[in-house]
């Protein structure tokens, strides 16, 4: 769900402004956030969905800040996942000596260790099970709270209610425990944000609520009038790990915050940034997308605005003697005599993936 980055925003911008400005200084303590619930048809699927999720979520915060999971999910199953995606346990950081370091994990990749990622297994409608989490005295900033929690799929109404629950058991909590919350949630019926009670915070007792029926309805009307973008869309971006993926990156991160700059001029730098791997798709202003369609166009982008490119990472081929690397030669083996247009690449060396790679280019 793309709408989720966006969800923790508000808090990070700061300390981006604090960054890109020097003559703006804050405290940078730490800060803390709350996902309640799972996407199990999304992330276990694709686990390298929730790894950009929480990249996106702790890039510009302070050392010691951390994301605090509470789900459904077993022990065991998280561990795995964690592991497999570049989640290493993490013992103690650096300035959160108060942090409660069960369960503690951080990201391998350069630029990440400052932060971490606390797990609870609970669910988000017990009150029992969910007052642990501010028992450790963590001051937290942000709630995000998804209507499905690791259980198998369930109704829109369903979910509703179980958003519904889980924020009166946090509008106890803020009260008991003296926190203030900006809460963001995903609601499937219309009535859902009417009856709604939110947590006491700055903005008072406001719910960003994400409408998720209207995002699907949009997309069916944008299927139905152009039938073929479906089938485009899958062959471009797809959930198989190192194919290229949609990215929203903030101006600041490509040194054009508040500067203008050509199209043409955009590409390059995106070109250079991300060693030829990066595609200029085009950018959101004011909440508006535009596509990049003219190199000469110019244009100026602000803190709430973002570049669209389209990514792809490069990709790593397995170890020798990895059994996915033995089973991609044996495919490659099977698959070359079949196509006598590339014998030339009998011999080709890599995955799968790259094989079909090459022949689409051919």
């Amino acid at each position: 769900m793309n709408w989720l980055p966006m969800a923790f925003e508000k808090e990070a911008a700061k300390f981006k402004i604090s960054k890109l400005n020097k003559s703006f200084k804050i405290k940078e303590e730490p800060v803390h956030f709350l996902l309640f619930g799972w996407r199990r048809g999304l992330w276990d699927a694709n686990p390298s969905g929730f790894k950009k999720l929480f990249k996106s979520i702790v890039a510009e915060v302070p050392r010691g800040s951390c994301l605090t999971m509470v789900n459904r999910k077993t022990v065991e199953e998280m561990d795995e996942l964690l592991l497999e995606i570049g989640f290493k346990k993490s013992d103690s950081l650096s300035g959160d000596s108060e942090v409660d370091t069960e369960g503690g994990w951080s990201l391998v990749d350069d630029g990440f260790e400052h932060a971490r990622l606390l797990l609870r297994t609970g669910d988000p409608i017990v009150f029992h099970e969910v007052e642990p989490v501010f028992k450790m005295g963590l001051k937290y900033t942000t709630a995000i709270c998804l209507g499905s929690s690791g259980e198998e799929s369930m109704v829109g109404s369903g979910k509703d209610s179980r958003v519904l629950s889980t924020l009166l058991i946090l509008r106890k909590l803020c009260a008991l425990y003296g926190q203030e919350l900006n809460v963001v949630a995903e609601n499937h019926e219309d009535q859902t944000p009417q009856i709604a009670m939110a947590p006491i915070s700055h903005e008072g007792t406001i719910i960003d609520f994400v409408n998720i029926p209207t995002i699907v309805a949009r997309t069916l009307v944008m299927s139905l009038a152009y039938p073929q973008i479906q089938d485009a869309l899958t062959e471009l971006v797809g959930n198989v790990p190192g194919s290229p993926s949609i990215d929203f990156i903030h101006p600041g991160d490509i040194g054009i915050l508040r500067q203008k700059v050509t199209v043409g001029a955009l590409q390059i730098l995106i070109h250079q940034k991300y060693q030829e791997r990066g595609v200029l798709v085009g950018y959101q202003k004011h909440g508006a997308m535009t596509i990049a369609d003219s190199v000469e166009e110019t244009v100026e982008l602000g803190e709430a605005d973002r570049v669209i490119i389209i990514y792809a990472s490069p990709y790593s081929p397995p170890e020798p003697g990895d059994p996915s690397s033995e089973r991609d030669q044996q495919l490659i083996k099977i698959a070359v005599p079949k196509m006598p247009r590339i014998g030339a690449v009998a011999n080709f060396g890599g995955s799968v993936e790259n094989l079909a790679n090459k022949l689409r280019s051919w």
